[in-house]
């Protein structure tokens, strides 16, 4: 949307005019630039889901905007670890914000998650007028949880209360939790552009947009930088380029495409952009041959023991051949016991 207040900045060259940044069109702008960069995180992620975690009223008595930093912190550690122990390579993602009720003012938290497996819990279809399943996590014991999958409408809820769309509601009661170290959105940028340097449209000038459901999503300006920085890395060609910055980076492009690290990078995105079974089939798998070889390590050491107890004095058996309770010696099992599966 045209910003319809524009003013000068003295900054931009010869003064021009820019945005204000505080009417309704520039607040719906940047709501949307968010919105973008929430659905181009969402490509690159193995799963994504909406939480709404809420607050009991033991919770609500000892509540602090320090109380909810350290809540958030200590509620994704908790899922981190969680997902790491369960086999989980991927890491887990998130952005989020702390809303008051409308009517009652009573605060709870939305949150963006991507790249869970274990912890990950079905969304359920939002009807209005009809409330959501309140679900229970270990990982957040301060309340209930509601899952949502993510669209763009849930991404456009989660994001106008990152702009203050209430006009009573001051900068300091907005409480958002951001993506970091990468910034949001980047990932999914990276994919796409690798999708473009080994696709029929390499050749074509590259447009600072991506289109995701039919409809263009424009780039803020981190992930324009960054945008601009691997068109040039990979020799995508982009605007208001010099025929022979062009040739260079064309020879570029084509010595990146025989790369082996070029080749390992499409691996990897077509790895994150496989379907969510997939990727619990291979957790699965991964967590099965673990747990095989940690049960195979066990029984080759029992196996050493036994043996290394073998050879000496009668005198000095070990106690590990005999059991506590003054059973018969164990002997090895003759086939090792098949693992559970995770709990997905």
């Amino acid at each position: 949307m045209q910003c319809k207040q524009r003013v000068r900045s003295s900054r931009a060259s010869g003064h021009a005019l820019v945005r204000c940044g505080q009417c309704l069109n520039c607040r719906i702008y940047r709501r949307d630039l968010l919105v973008g960069r929430i659905l181009i995180e969402n490509l690159a992620a193995s799963s994504g889901c909406f939480w709404t975690m809420t607050l009991d009223d033991d919770a609500l008595a000892s509540f602090t905007q320090k109380n909810a930093r350290n809540w958030i912190r200590a509620f994704l550690q908790r899922l981190r670890r969680h997902e790491r122990r369960a086999g989980n390579s991927i890491p887990v993602r998130s952005f989020g914000v702390l809303e008051y009720g409308g009517f009652t003012g009573r605060p709870h938290f939305h949150f963006m998650l991507w790249n869970q497996q274990a912890t990950f819990l079905e969304g359920s279809p939002y009807r209005k007028g009809l409330p959501l399943p309140k679900l229970n996590s270990p990982h957040w014991p301060h309340g209930h949880v509601t899952s949502q999958t993510i669209t763009p409408g849930s991404a456009r809820y989660i994001a106008k209360y990152v702009q203050k769309f209430n006009k009573e509601q001051q900068a300091t009661d907005v409480t958002v939790f951001h993506a970091r170290k990468p910034t949001l959105g980047l990932y999914g940028l990276h994919m796409h552009l690798l999708r473009q340097l080994h696709s029929p449209l390499k050749r074509q000038v590259q447009l600072p947009f991506i289109t995701i459901d039919g409809r263009e999503w424009m780039l803020d300006r981190p992930l324009y930088g960054w945008w601009q920085y691997y068109c040039l890395q990979y020799g995508l060609p982009i605007e208001n380029v010099s025929p022979e910055n062009a040739r260079i980076m064309n020879a570029l492009r084509e010595q990146l495409m025989q790369s082996p690290e070029s080749l390992e990078l499409v691996k990897v995105a077509r790895r994150r952009a496989v379907s969510r079974e997939e990727v619990y089939r291979h957790a699965s798998l991964a967590y099965e041959a673990k747990q095989v070889a940690i049960l195979e390590r066990a029984y080759r050491y029992g196996e050493a023991r036994t043996s290394a107890d073998a050879e000496q004095p009668n005198g000095n058996q070990s106690s590990a051949q005999l059991d506590t309770s003054g059973g018969e010696p164990d002997t090895p099992p003759a086939t090792l016991p098949r693992p559970l599966p995770p709990p997905f």
